[in-house]
This record gives structure tokens, C-alpha cells and sequence, in this order.
């Protein structure tokens, strides 16, 4: 875990786009309403540390599937993947903290008057908390993941898809309902930009650790992930960019660090319709002589059962084809071809660089990089991965908890 640190009245800087200050001008009047619009800053940050915490603490870990326009859901998969249980203590400790800010927010709320000299929200911040908490890297991408999917909502397309939302009035009512729409919505895209230009670094940063003895041609991964697009974002509401690298390099990069690390993956058929029953099986990444260097073997049935509840597993959701009825066809699927050349012929299919494909992209000026990419798409095609579905057909990446998956009948 990185020792690099945040202090608790600098936190906010990582959520919100600009400085806040409250500063008095003499009328009493004016002087509270833009005091109370200082604490109700405040209080989202304190809330948002809040919230996230506890989930952390819970094991909710597919409350850090954030939305964030880049198509990069499994790199933040694999992050909590990787982070989820050693961030407990500390997020015991930020969860004291902002239980304290919070109390104190509440207390300034109900005073009749306002402070007579100007503050900003990070003096604000380190009085209310009475001292300084520091907040790992880990932390702060964990927790603005958490910000970017708590308020989550979905509607369902005309042809029957889910589409996922960032639910504005949501989001105030959960975090601060006194909190200025145009300072949300500004945070928000802030926190997404943030997000994805992080989610390049964390995984160049792990592509850097892969094994060398059992990944053929570690050179051209990290090469690969060296591609970065800046890409302006699906929602036209949105003013602020993207980052967004190849999918088949950074999701090649989290296969070999999850076999690496010793993590397991869940494999989980897709409900198309609400009510439809889901389930899934469990694997583990284990180290093979092919061209991929990794292969996946199934976990068996009482080592599943035996896992921990608060244990992490890397999920891949995929549509099936319709002969598919149970966990065991789904394992008779995913058994009747090599599953790492399906794997990653699913991320080959997918727009490389979030609603960008190849073309015109640093990645379709490399003879080698884009060969690959459409070999795979090749492979792919050849499987079936696509619509309609006669292999397994990734659509999301995340992460869940066992007790999730269990409580879910995915296990």
C-alpha cells in the first residue's frame, strides 16, 4: 500500500474543482446564508468519507463501481480488489473523524451567529476535526469511487437494457441536501476526471510489477498501456475530459497481477430481464507456458463454500447464449475453449479507448500493438463473443464481497 498521505483539511481538494472560502462582508443576513453554504460543503466531504467507509468496513464492495465515462470499470474492479481489506483500520479511523466533523457541522448549523473573519473549508475542516487525520492514495481513489456510484440509479432502454446514472437529487439527499446543484454537478465531473487520469497511473503502476519469469513479453504490455487517449466524455453536460487507455492491454495487465497476487475471479452470467436469477462460478489464474502466461482453474465446490465472507473477488458479467441455464452449463462454456484467449478476445471487441476505437488513435500508429488487438478481435468474432452471445460476452467488471455474491445466489 502507498505511504503517500493526505491530510484530513486537504481532502477536499481532492473532491472539489475550486477553493472554498467563506469570507464576511457585514451583512448578517448574506453572511449566514453563505456561511450555511460553507458548512453544507462540509458536510458532503465528511459525508462522503462517511459513507464510503462504511462500506468499506461492511464488505460492500460493489458500492466502488463508480461512474465515470472511460470504460475503465475494471481497472477500479481490480483496485478494490486489491486495497478492499487492508483499508479497514484506517477507515475505522477516518470514519471517527468524520463522524466528528459531521456533529460539529450540525452544531455551527443551529448557532444564530456566523464568524466575523474569513476561513476556508480546509481551516474549517482541521478545526471541526480537531486535529489532523491523514488519508492514503488507496483512501482517496476508494473513496471517490464510492462518491461516484452510492447515488447511482438505472432506466431501462427500449431494447431492454439498463443504463446506469449519476442521480443528482440522490446524491444531496445522501450526502448534503443543502449543497449548490452547480457545485455537485462540477464535483462530480471533477472526481471523474480525476478518476480515470488515476486509474491510468494505478495500472501502469501494476503492468510495472508483473511477474518477468511468467509473462511472455512484459515489454509489450507496458508498451501497450503507454497508449493514452484524452477523450471528452459521453454526457454532453460534462465540460471536463477523460483518460482512457487499451482495453485488451490494461484488462491483459489485471489478469496476470490478479494470478500474480493469488486473487480469484468470478465468472457470473448477465441478468437480461429484472428478475431473471443469476449465477456464476469462481476461478482462480493460475501461471501457464501459452502466449497469454495464465490460464484459469476452476475453484472447487467446498473451497467456494469455505471462502471468507469479506473476501474480494474480481467479477465478470457476460451474457450468455440462451442454451445456457445453470452454473454448470455456464462452467461447460467457459470450459469448451481457451478461456485466457476468451478472455481477452472480449476485451479486444470492446472500443479500445472508451467510446473511441483504434483508428486515429497513438495505438493505430504501432504495426505490432494494433495487430494484436485485431487478432484478438478475430479470435473473438470466431468464439461467438458478441450479439447475440454464443460464448461468454463481457459487458461489466467489478468487484464483489463473497457474502455479496452469496446474498445475491450468484454463489
Amino acid at each position: 500500500m502507498s505511504v503517500t498521505t493526505c491530510p484530513l483539511q486537504m481532502i477536499h481538494t481532492q473532491f472539489l474543482p475550486r477553493v472554498i472560502t467563506f469570507e464576511p462582508i457585514g451583512l448578517p443576513d448574506r453572511d449566514r446564508k453563505e456561511y450555511m453554504k460553507m458548512l453544507s460543503v462540509a458536510k458532503l466531504i465528511a459525508s462522503i468519507v462517511r459513507h464510503g467507509c462504511k462500506s468499506l468496513l461492511a464488505s460492500e464492495y460493489s458500492m466502488f463501481d463508480p461512474i465515470v465515462l472511460d470504460n475503465s470499470c475494471q481497472i477500479r474492479g481490480f483496485h478494490i480488489m486489491l486495497y478492499a481489506q487492508g483499508l479497514n483500520e484506517e477507515a475505522r479511523r477516518l470514519s471517527v473523524v468524520a463522524d466528528k466533523v459531521l456533529d460539529t457541522v450540525q452544531k455551527e448549523t443551529n448557532k444564530p451567529h456566523v464568524p466575523s473573519v474569513s476561513i476556508t473549508l480546509g481551516d474549517m475542516l482541521k478545526v471541526f476535526s480537531s486535529g489532523e487525520l491523514e488519508a492514503t492514495e488507496e483512501m482517496i481513489f476508494s473513496l471517490q469511487s464510492h462518491f461516484l456510484t452510492a447515488p447511482k440509479t438505472f432506466r431501462m432502454n427500449a431494447d431492454g437494457s439498463d443504463v446506469e446514472e449519476f442521480n443528482f437529487d440522490k446524491a444531496k439527499s445522501l450526502y448534503s441536501k443543502g449543497i449548490d446543484a452547480e457545485l455537485l454537478r462540477a464535483t462530480v465531473d471533477f472526481c471523474q476526471k480525476k478518476l480515470s487520469e488515476d486509474s491510468i497511473s494505478f495500472i501502469q503502476s501494476q503492468a510495472a510489477l508483473l511477474q518477468e519469469s511468467s509473462t511472455p513479453d512484459k515489454a509489450h504490455i507496458l508498451e501497450g498501456l503507454s497508449f493514452v487517449e484524452q477523450l471528452l466524455p459521453k454526457r454532453k453536460s460534462a465540460k471536463l475530459e477523460r483518460s482512457s487507455s487499451s482495453i485488451l492491454y490494461n484488462f491483459t495487465a489485471i489478469l496476470l497481477r490478479i494470478r500474480d497476487v493469488g486473487g480469484l475471479i468470478c465468472l457470473q452470467k448477465h441478468a437480461r430481464a429484472k428478475g431473471e436469477a443469476p449465477f456464476g462460478s469462481v476461478y482462480q489464474i493460475v501461471a501457464a507456458s501459452n502466449p497469454s502466461g495464465f490460464c484459469i482453474k476452476s475453484l472447487p465446490t467446498d473451497q467456494t463454500s469455505a471462502l471468507a465472507s469479506d473476501s474480494p473477488i474480481f467479477v465478470l458479467e457476460g451474457f450468455v447464449p440462451d442454451a445456457v441455464k445453470s452454473k454448470e452449463d455456464l462452467q461447460d462454456l467457459i470450459e469448451s475453449t481457451p478461456a485466457d484467449e476468451m478472455l481477452l478476445a472480449n476485451a479486444a471487441l470492446a472500443p479500445q479507448f472508451s467510446s473511441k476505437d483504434i483508428e486515429g488513435t497513438k495505438l493505430d500508429t504501432d504495426t505490432r500493438a494494433k495487430a494484436h488487438v485485431l487478432d484478438f478481435r478475430e479470435k473473438g468474432k470466431a468464439l461467438g463473443c458478441g450479439f447475440p452471445p454464443r460464448h461468454f460476452t463481457i459487458v461489466h467488471a467489478h468487484t464483489a464481497s463473497v457474502d455479496e455474491l452469496r446474498r445475491a445466489r450468484v454463489l
